[in-house]
Parts: structure tokens; C-alpha cells; sequence
């Protein structure tokens, strides 16, 4: 009787600590389910391997915004479908991509180019539906590595940004040659016992990028910022827990939607929900996650900044306390 009363507590705890971070209603949040197209999922098979593919069916007429998403060591589609199917319905397409060729494969080079060819073979069969110019490179642990990696590899397909979710490790040749262009996204989850921070703050610090920033998860009462916060489906070797939170609808989506939409609107970096204050935002007063930017800007994008008529303030915000003033604005 008093372990049945107990459980039950605990599930009123859960439950009422969950209801504190609601889910987004703003229409234009990119972590909202407001506004959801329909899509297609595909299985492709592309170097001997099957990778999938999530399609929106836009009803724009424009070519979608491509994210390729490298999943965890011994992890499947199925650990972060819903995040996929969330892509999807916000209009970005959505690349599965099997780069190994198992639990054992340890070469990493290999991996990283069949990462970029996986990509390219994709490009070239739906290039009638995705937009080749805006692509970004994205995955977790293991596949944050090889995915970084694959940014700096010879036969990459020009990535425009990279957001990568505790990346396992990292080549030093393939980091240095990423292009200084490139907007690079780190994001390690406070509790995270898996990756150390330094190593982290090695790969940030070694990043030879103009934009950068580290973002740094912090928990919900309910659900630990560790290794597995981006799963939606606990891991048989490994945690996680089952069901979409709060990571998702103030984190994980907003991050990701946000830098895609980014792309749509001229790829500046400016998108508050990714580049911004709302990029922290949990959806609780109480408390907000950490950033580290550093942002340089070159005199020949202070232009494009004045086109997009943003004021000193918002500019500030975008860039971050690491960045320079921007004047003439």
C-alpha cells in the first residue's frame, strides 16, 4: 500500500513538473507544433547502406533547407524520429545518414567521406525538392564527430552551418580546414557524463570559424541535461528516456529549426531562437541555459546587417558579449 501511494506521488510530481515548461504557442517559435505540413519518410539505400529521408510536402514552391543528422554509437532513427518528423513538418528536409558500418567501424575518415557522399548522392535525387546551398551538418556523439569532421573533409558539399550535439571527438586536419564561413554550433548538456567539457571546450577553442558559439544545457526538475537529452527513446545500451520534453520544444527543435529557417532568410546568423537571447530560453522563469559566443564580423557583411534594418541592440544581442561593436548602424 505505501509503495503503491508512493508511486503514484511521484507521478503527480512528474507530471505537475512537466506541466511548468509548456509547450511554445507563438506560431513563429520553430519548437511549436502551431503550424505542421505533411511530409514523406523514405528509405534510401546510398553507398551499400540505408539511410532515411524526411521529405515536408511545402506548399511554397520553394526547395526545403537540408539537415544531414548522424545518429549516436549504436543508436537508430527510431532514438530521434520525433525530432525528425518535427524537421519535417516545419518545411526542412531531413537526411538519416547511415555513415558505419556497424557498432565496430573506427574508420573515421572513411566515415566522414561516405557522410559527405551519402549526402551528395542524396542531393543529386531529390535535388527538385531540396535546396543544395543550404545545408547543414548535424548529429550526436559519434555522429557529431564524424559529422564535424565530414565539414572538413575534401569532398563535402559546401555546408553552410554545422550543429552538433556533444560531439565524441575530432581531426585536427579536417577542423582546420572547415570554412572560416561556416557557423559552427556546439551543445553539451550540463549533467553529461559521457563527454567531458574540456573536450568540448578543446574543439570550440581549436574551431578556425568567424561565428561560433557553445551552448550549455542545463536540467529540468524531471529530466537530467546528460549524454541522452536529444534521444525521444531510451537507448538499449545507454540512457535516455522515452517521449519528446521539454529539451525538445525548447532546445533540440527550437536550435535546429531555427538555424534551417536562418538559412531561408539569407544565412546572416541572426535568428534570435539559435543566434539570440531566445536561444536560452526553457520556458520557465527560473532559469535559462548558458552560451559562449564568439562572434568576428568582416566589414563586408555590416551591409547585409543594414539590409535586414536590425537595430544596434538586436545586433548586440546576436553577436553576443564577445563580439565587436558594429557602428554605422
Amino acid at each position: 500500500m505505501l509503495h503503491s501511494i508512493i508511486f503514484c506521488l511521484l507521478l503527480v510530481f512528474q507530471a505537475s513538473a512537466s506541466e511548468n515548461f509548456p509547450k511554445p504557442q507563438d506560431d513563429a517559435h520553430p519548437g511549436s507544433e502551431m503550424t505542421l505540413l505533411d511530409f514523406e519518410r523514405v528509405e534510401e539505400r546510398f553507398q551499400g547502406r540505408t539511410s532515411v529521408v524526411y521529405l515536408p510536402k511545402r506548399t511554397d514552391g520553394k526547395k526545403a533547407p537540408l539537415i544531414v543528422f548522424g545518429h549516436g554509437q549504436a543508436l537508430g532513427e527510431d532514438a530521434y524520429d520525433a525530432t525528425l518528423k518535427h524537421l519535417s513538418q516545419k518545411g526542412v528536409a531531413t537526411l538519416f545518414v547511415k555513415y558505419d558500418t556497424g557498432f565496430f567501424d573506427q574508420n573515421w575518415r572513411r566515415m566522414a567521406s561516405d557522410f559527405n557522399q551519402i549526402t551528395l548522392d542524396f542531393l543529386e535525387k531529390y535535388h527538385d525538392r531540396v535546396d543544395r546551398r543550404m545545408i547543414i551538418y548535424s548529429g550526436h556523439s559519434k555522429g557529431g564527430y564524424v559529422g564535424l569532421m565530414a565539414a572538413g573533409a575534401p569532398n563535402n558539399p559546401g555546408v553552410r552551418k554545422a550543429l552538433l550535439f556533444a560531439p565524441a571527438g575530432f581531426d585536427r586536419e579536417y577542423l582546420q580546414a572547415l570554412d572560416p564561413k561556416m557557423v559552427v554550433t556546439l551543445v553539451w548538456g550540463a549533467e553529461d557524463n559521457i563527454i567531458k567539457k574540456t573536450d568540448q571546450d578543446q574543439i570550440y577553442n581549436l574551431l578556425p570559424v568567424e561565428k561560433k558559439q557553445f551552448l550549455t544545457v542545463q536540467s529540468y526538475p524531471d529530466r537530467s541535461a546528460d549524454h541522452y537529452f536529444i534521444q525521444n527513446k531510451k537507448a538499449v545500451f545507454g540512457g535516455g528516456q522515452d517521449g519528446v520534453s521539454p529539451f525538445h520544444y525548447h532546445g533540440v527543435w527550437k536550435w535546429l529549426v531555427g538555424a534551417a529557417w536562418d538559412l531561408e532568410e539569407g544565412g546572416l546568423a541572426v535568428s534570435e531562437y539559435i543566434y539570440g537571447e531566445k536561444a536560452l530560453e526553457t520556458g520557465s522563469q527560473s532559469f535559462v541555459h548558458q552560451v559562449e559566443r564568439s562572434w568576428s564580423v568582416p566589414q563586408d557583411m555590416l551591409v547585409q546587417f543594414k539590409n535586414h534594418s536590425l537595430s544596434q541592440r538586436q545586433i548586440q544581442e546576436i553577436l553576443g558579449g564577445n563580439s565587436q561593436r558594429v557602428s554605422g548602424l
